[in-house]
């Protein structure tokens, strides 16, 4: 069983428990911000409120891609107790949006995950001597003209099975991988699938063609860049597509894979971004429009180049340093 790096279960225990000093406690102190709040909300029973941190900044950590957002409006981090409260203005509402605008927010953000899960993943996994595994880029196609999506997935479940047992010599759930429905013009259903820890097989082409008697590529994923964008730029097709019905998934995803790393918390963000180098700057844009949170500045770093820098961001968001 491959396991996950250490550091993940480090990070992911310091901004769990990382709370910010500002943030009212048992002391007496009163916040004026809390104040106005309970000022304008008329609580049933104002001790059971839960003061939640507010923060205007997100930092993401996707292997080696870093994004950085800062918002021109507060958000709620946390959960808070419930209570019954007549609403009002003070915290910012999000404004409706129309069935297609929700319906493109819900592909974008299907987008956007799984290039996370792409970046998070590529190159991550090792396997018994310590060695990197090389993704692999999987097309599987229908020979017949299969059009129903439940078949399909059927089809595809099955399949997954086989590989398994065919990677790993048992029944098993060991493979790591992301896989995207699509539709050719003819109306056929077919998936891409990247598989982040497939181990070697001898003739895999002849081993596919017993647990897959229809037509398929395979091909090993170069070291690019940014992994996750330069192989999802090949499978966005299939995502928003209309023949998909209502709770149907635009995307499958494996158990166990890695996740990004993320925090809200300004005492974990600026330090870290003050170590990112301006030359690892990919992407950058400025006041950006947000439905709810009015605008946003992002800029995303790439760390390949920088191997050291990463390390360290990781050992200080780990409490290591």
């Amino acid at each position: 069983m491959k396991t996950k790096p250490a550091y993940i279960k480090k990070i992911s225990k310091t901004i769990r428990h990382y709370r910010d000093p500002l943030i009212p406690d048992n002391s007496g102190e009163s916040d004026p911000e809390v104040s106005k709040l309970l000022e304008k909300q008329e609580f049933v029973d104002k001790k059971e409120v839960d003061y939640r941190y507010y923060a205007n900044k997100k930092l993401k950590i996707c292997g080696n891609i870093i994004e950085y957002r800062e918002y021109e409006k507060n958000f709620g981090v946390g959960s808070r107790i419930k209570t019954n409260f007549v609403k009002s203005d003070y915290l910012n509402e999000k404004p409706r949006l129309t069935e297609e605008e929700i319906k493109e927010a819900s592909s974008r953000r299907a987008r956007n995950k799984l290039i996370d899960h792409i970046n998070c993943n590529a190159f991550a996994w090792k396997d018994e001597s310590g060695r990197l595994y090389r993704p692999v880029f999987l097309t599987l196609t229908f020979a017949h003209n299969l059009i129903d999506v439940t078949a399909a997935n059927y089809e595809f479940t099955k399949f997954v099975r086989r590989l398994n047992y065919l990677a790993w010599g048992k029944k098993s759930s060991e493979l790591k991988y992301v896989a995207v429905i699509e539709f050719q013009k003819r109306g056929a259903v077919h998936f891409h699938i990247i598989i982040f820890n497939l181990p070697y097989i001898d003739r895999i082409i002849d081993e596919i063609k017993k647990i897959w008697p229809h037509i398929f590529h395979v091909e090993a994923v170069a070291s690019a860049q940014n992994t996750g964008r330069y192989i999802s730029k090949y499978i966005y097709k299939g995502f928003g597509c209309s023949k998909l019905e209502k709770g149907q998934k635009l995307y499958f995803a494996s158990r166990d894979l890695l996740k990004p790393i993320i925090t809200y918390y300004d005492e974990l963000i600026l330090p870290v971004v003050k170590q990112l180098p301006v030359f690892a700057i990919e992407k950058q844009g400025q006041n950006i429009p947000i439905h709810y949170l009015g605008s946003m500045d992002y800029t995303r770093y790439n760390l390949k180049e920088y191997p050291l820098i990463r390390k360290n961001v990781l050992a200080f968001l780990a409490g290591n340093v």
